[in-house]
């Protein structure tokens, strides 16, 4: 009976280590997948920043080309 039960802890022992591993990969890929999607959406960021710079560039030249006009 006690050697029943000694293999029931080992048996358990292993299905919980198992486990353990199975859901710590799990997490990995999460996070992994995480850290791309918030790498995604800075590089994203980044470049609609910098379209909007130059648009707004462009606008003050332009402007600026204007005020230039009016004096004269």
């Amino acid at each position: 009976m006690n050697a029943e039960i000694h293999r029931l802890d080992h048996s358990a022992d292993e299905a919980f280590e198992t486990v353990n591993v199975r859901f710590q990969e799990i997490l990995d890929g999460v996070e992994k997948t995480r850290q791309e999607v918030l790498s995604d959406i800075k590089r994203k960021k980044d470049e609609k920043k910098k379209i909007l710079e130059e648009q707004l560039n462009i606008i003050h030249s332009e402007k600026n080309k204007v005020d230039a006009d009016v004096k004269v």
